[in-house]
């Protein structure tokens, strides 16, 4: 520290303790140091000042330190930087963020300065994470996707893309977990069937519960089991326990349909006249009135 009163501005800011580069980086500490200068401060009050400006309130003493850093030993301060770049990178990679260099650039340099955690840096990059070309997800997101994707249509629950997107980065930024999200599908699910409350919260799935109702559909209607869809009118209809009465008019109820009545309801779809079990179910019948009539054995 000089012993006489300081002339030039460098001597001045070598006086406080910082360097000249440093002040004039930020406006308000540029204020700050002219203003000292002119009011001839001792350095116990420019600390006292310092620290009203905006400058020291948003970057703490971890920013302070970086930016010093920056201004007295840039290249010391870029191989931290780029160190962080290199971590950031692989995150990135493995998460399945899509960015451009600069992107994690200016994102090394927020770390260092600020001094963030690993988890914030995966909240930031969390937000660029986006679908490729093909509207999937990659890495991490890919496979929270899927796991959401999967769990929702085993629950009989339609999730428009928009809302994927919004739970795959919220996963992605530790906000929140794919059990939480699988608890939001869940309550969806008991919404959509109520008859089914209770053994959803029990553990099964909607999927589990409609087996037989697809089983039956199947063989009644000789639909290949496998072109069979949870969203299919008939199999919502049974698991929403909404038949219909002798006038045809619809009826819902708290339980699901019994299947008997499931199954009498597909064979009054147009469909099942075309099956070769409705054929023979018809011939059958039309038999049994010859019978009766004294027409056939």
């Amino acid at each position: 520290m000089p012993t006489k009163k300081p002339k030039t501005q460098a001597e001045w800011a070598e006086h406080y303790g910082w360097t000249l580069a440093l002040l004039k980086s930020d406006s308000s500490l540029w204020k700050l140091f002219n203003d000292a200068i002119k009011g001839n401060w001792d350095q116990k009050l420019f600390v006292s000042k310092l620290k009203d400006t905006s400058w020291y309130k948003k970057y703490g003493e971890t920013g302070r330190k970086a930016l010093a850093l920056k201004q007295a030993d840039p290249g010391t301060w870029r191989e931290r930087v780029r160190a962080i770049y290199q971590e950031i990178m692989q995150m990135a990679g493995t998460m399945g963020v899509r960015a451009n260099w600069q992107t994690y650039w200016d994102m090394a340099e927020d770390a260092f300065t600020f001094g963030w955690t690993n988890a914030q840096i995966k909240r930031s990059l969390a937000e660029y994470i986006t679908t490729t070309k093909s509207g999937a997800f990659a890495g991490q997101a890919g496979e929270y996707e899927e796991q959401l994707r999967q769990y929702a249509y085993s629950m009989g629950v339609n999730l428009d893309n928009g809302t994927i997107k919004n739970w795959v980065k919220g996963i992605s930024a530790g906000i929140r977990t794919a059990q939480d999200y699988k608890g939001e599908i869940q309550k969806m699910a008991i919404s959509a069937f109520p008859g089914l409350a209770a053994q959803i919260k029990g553990g099964m799935t909607v999927r589990d519960l409609a087996d037989p109702y697809m089983s039956s559909m199947a063989r009644i209607l000789e639909i290949n089991p496998q072109a069979l869809k949870m969203d299919d009118p008939s199999i919502r209809r049974a698991l929403q326990g909404i038949g219909s009465d002798s006038g045809g008019n619809a009826t819902a109820g708290n339980s699901t349909m019994p299947l008997w009545q499931f199954e009498n309801e597909l064979r009054k779809d147009p469909r099942w006249l075309s099956t070769n079990n409705a054929r023979q179910s018809l011939n059958s019948t039309a038999r049994g009135i010859l019978r009766d009539f004294g027409l056939a054995n």
